[in-house]
C-alpha cells in the first residue's frame, strides 16, 4: 500500500521540468526514480499522467503516490572451509571437494 501526497505548485518550481520539482520537494528520491514514477503514473500532474518532461507553469496540483521502503533482508554468509593449496598477491588455489 503506498503513501499518497499532494502539493500546489508555486512560483518556485515554476518553469521546471516534472521531475525536476519531484526532486527537488523529496531529496530521498533521485531524477531516475522520479523520471520512472511519471512514466508509471505515480506522478500526476492535476490528477492527469504526464511524461517525465512535462513542465511546470504553477497553480498546478501535483500528487505523487510514495513507494513503501524495502525491508533490509538479513543474509548472512555461508562458510567456506576449503584448504588453501598455494596463495600469493595474485593468486589462490583452494581444494574445493566436488
Amino acid at each position: 500500500m503506498s503513501n499518497t501526497e499532494t502539493w500546489m505548485i508555486n512560483d518556485e518550481y515554476a518553469g521546471l521540468r516534472i521531475d525536476q520539482a519531484v526532486c527537488e520537494q523529496y531529496e530521498e528520491i533521485s531524477r531516475n526514480i522520479a523520471q520512472d514514477m511519471v512514466k508509471k503514473g505515480e506522478i500526476k500532474v492535476n490528477d492527469k499522467q504526464v511524461k517525465p518532461g512535462f513542465k511546470l507553469k504553477g497553480g498546478e496540483t501535483v500528487s505523487i503516490a510514495l513507494r513503501e521502503e524495502e525491508t533490509e533482508i538479513d543474509i548472512q554468509p555461508t562458510p567456506l572451509d576449503f584448504p588453501i593449496i598455494y596463495e600469493d598477491n595474485q593468486i589462490i588455489v583452494i581444494n574445493k571437494p566436488s
